[in-house]
């Protein structure tokens, strides 16, 4: 060990007589170089210990070999291993060596050198390095089980383990997710512009995933948010994951619901968004503000693609991403000067200054009539010297607004797309993320509500929402509806009677009716016997208690569209039944039939909610008897494709053209309310 001491601007190399000398030597001749008493206090210092990690070649050992009974080599010297406090310790292990050894490096350092409360597994003095043949031979003999199941969680979470508190899990999951896809295939499909890839051999891959989880697009990344591993291990049956944050769990089971998560995921795309939206999720709860209540937030699952339609939205391919350059690049585009005065500001409109009262050739739109470029350049420094935030800018955008382009951003990732619009094609069509699948409404980014417009889905949701659930359980007189709040944050609507021995999906926790929730493994089903001698000794049940509210029962809509809106949003959310049928179209090489199933039910709930919405009116009559057939067309269609019958072309067919009717009719009234309007 070489010891250096900075004097001025000089870093000067200490020497000790003899070799293999211990810090303390050292120590002596610093305090002679210094001219430093030994009762005087020393300043501090920092002390680095830097551990080359390679093995030393035997070449270099010198005189100190010798050879043993076995023609092995040794040394007399041992290694140092140096703890938190600087003090020294010796290890008498020796390290076995072999020409393949001293090729082949490989790094010392284990995790146990970043863990504290040193336990069996945990140990500051390393275990003595094996040969790389010895692994080797070791490893044919492990046996890899081939259900994800049947990994083995680690019993606790390293990030209880180690000195820093930000989340740092390591998970196995199985390789077969990757569903028969190579390994830098799988990464390929990660690749995006906001996504730093970088390949740390041939089977491992960081990702900094950082701008994919910032809790706003303008949240500035001084430093990295999240950075996850992708390993391939164990002769590729083995995925290892290693998710780094600079973020803490909110609540204790926050580490057991993402492990949980990511073992549960079905394909490797569905791993990455996973952990994307818990990260997100995390990072907004630990801001310690509540979050802003949005559609989204409120009902993820009417977002889902699962339960919403392909045909009634813009095609996935016409929708971009984009960035603020981007933005301001297309919007440029649309923006001429020459034109901008003849198309956007009246004609007979004034050229003067209404701050400076001059005349000059750039002018902005403002609600008190054009400002020039100069006032408005110094209103925005103005604010920007008080630190006035948000800045408001003197100029009306909307010379900027164009029919062409369209620009939005999705609910769910925060990602802003832009698309070029078609005119009346793409009137009341929904948008669909590029990123993560979501749909959503362009203009008021809910959940898609054609053809209702967006202030008419919101006094309809408002009603809807109480009753549905209601008429969704069927409820008896007595029953009452709850609200139950997970420990996860999980919100659960069920009645009374069907609400008890509940499992929330998230966490996998259960639900009693004293209003607590627990693990099954930590608490119930108790056996009979165990529940006799509990009861017996008068102990209160384990568990955590739970935030419960009673919803009210009422009854806001009439019974023949509550009735019908009810029958298809069950069916569209029924997640058994939409897979039964998407296998039963999938056999029957009638692909079309899953995206079909979609819009024909959407289709019969927003458009009996527009009829109620519209009831006054005279056409009443002939809309319901359209969405009426509809629906009976697709039960029709369900019953066929299950028996397999022959004529199921010939109706699904009719499916097509009863849904072209539907969206062709609601189209020419939603028309002509505004034109009257």
């Amino acid at each position: 060990m070489n010891v250096f001491m900075n004097e001025g601007d000089e870093i000067t190399k200490i020497s000790a007589k003899g070799k293999g000398c211990k810090l303390r030597d050292f120590e002596a001749v610093l305090r002679e170089r210094k001219e430093m008493e030994k009762d005087e206090v020393e300043p501090a210092r920092i002390i680095y210990n830097i551990v080359k990690p390679y093995p030393v070649p035997s070449v270099l050992l010198g005189k100190t070999q010798r050879k043993n009974a076995r023609s092995a080599r040794a040394t007399k010297s041992r290694q140092m291993n140096y703890l938190s406090d600087g003090t020294e310790s010796e290890s008498d292990s020796e390290e076995e060596e072999t020409s393949f050894a001293t090729n082949a490096p490989s790094s010392s350092f284990t995790l146990a050198d970043f863990v504290v409360d040193a336990t069996a597994n945990t140990k500051t003095n390393r275990c003595p390095r094996r040969s790389m043949a010895s692994v080797q031979d070791e490893e044919p003999k492990k046996k890899l089980p081939t259900v994800i199941s049947q990994i083995k969680t680690p019993s606790h979470t390293i990030s209880s383990f180690t000195t820093n508190k930000s989340l740092f899990e390591v998970i196995d999951v199985n390789a077969k997710l990757l569903c028969g896809m190579e390994f830098h295939e799988a990464i390929a499909f990660l690749e995006q512009e906001r996504l730093t890839l970088r390949w740390v051999d041939e089977a491992k891959a960081m990702i900094d995933a950082s701008y994919l989880v910032k809790n706003t697009p303008k949240e500035p990344v001084r430093q990295p948010i999240l950075i996850l591993f992708f390993e391939l291990r164990e002769n590729g049956e083995v995925l290892r994951v290693r998710i780094n944050t600079n973020i803490q769990y909110k609540t204790p089971m926050d580490s057991e619901a993402l492990i949980f998560m990511v073992k549960r995921q079905k394909d490797f795309l569905s791993l990455f968004s996973s952990i994307l939206d818990f990260i997100r999720s995390l990072r907004v709860r630990n801001l310690g503000i509540p979050a802003k209540e949005t559609r989204f937030n409120k009902t993820p699952t009417n977002f889902s693609v699962k339960v919403n339609s392909q045909a009634l939205a813009v095609g996935k391919e016409r929708v971009q991403r984009c960035d603020d350059y981007e933005m301001q690049r297309s919007l440029r585009g649309m923006y001429d000067a020459e034109t901008s005065v003849s198309l956007d500001m009246p004609k007979n409109s004034s050229s003067t200054c209404c701050r400076c009262t001059l005349h000059t050739k750039d002018m902005f739109e403002t609600l008190d009539g054009v400002i020039c470029r100069e006032c408005a350049a110094a209103d925005v420094v103005r604010q920007l010297a008080y630190d006035h935030f948000p800045i408001e800018i003197p100029a009306s955008f909307q010379h900027l607004q164009s029919d062409e382009m369209v620009f939005s951003k999705c609910p769910s990732c925060a990602l802003n797309v832009m698309f070029r619009n078609d005119g009346n094609n793409d009137e009341g069509k929904s948008l669909i993320c590029p990123e993560c699948a979501t749909h959503w409404c362009r203009l008021c980014s809910s959940e898609p509500h054609w053809p209702m417009r967006c202030e008419e889905y919101r006094q309809w949701s408002e009603k809807w929402e109480q009753q549905y659930y209601v008429d969704r359980f069927c409820m008896q007189p007595d029953e009452e509806l709850l609200r139950i709040t997970c420990l996860c944050e999980q919100i659960h609507l069920l009645p009374t009677g069907s609400a008890h021995n509940t499992i929330c999906h998230r966490c996998k926790r259960r639900y009693d009716k004293i209003g607590m929730m627990c693990y099954d493994h930590g608490c119930w089903p108790f056996s009979p016997g165990l529940r006799k001698r509990h009861d017996a000794q008068g102990k209160p049940k384990n568990g955590n208690k739970v935030n419960v509210e009673i919803i009210p029962r009422v009854k806001l809509i009439a019974k023949d569209f509550a009735t019908a809106c009810t029958e298809a949003r069950n069916q569209r959310f029924d997640r058994e039944r939409r897979l039964k049928f998407e296998e039963l179209a999938l056999a029957a090489e009638e692909v079309e039939l899953v995206d079909l199933r979609k819009t024909a039910l959407i289709l019969v709930e927003n458009c009996t909610a527009w009829m109620y919405m519209h009831r006054s009116e005279t056409h009443h009559r002939e809309c319901k008897s359209t969405v009426s057939h509809l629906f009976q067309q697709f039960e029709k269609v369900e019953l066929e494709l299950e028996r397999q019958s022959p004529t199921l072309a010939k109706e699904i067919d009719e499916l097509k053209s009863a849904v072209e009717n539907v969206i062709r009719m609601f189209r020419e009234h939603a028309r002509n309310i505004n034109e009257e309007e």
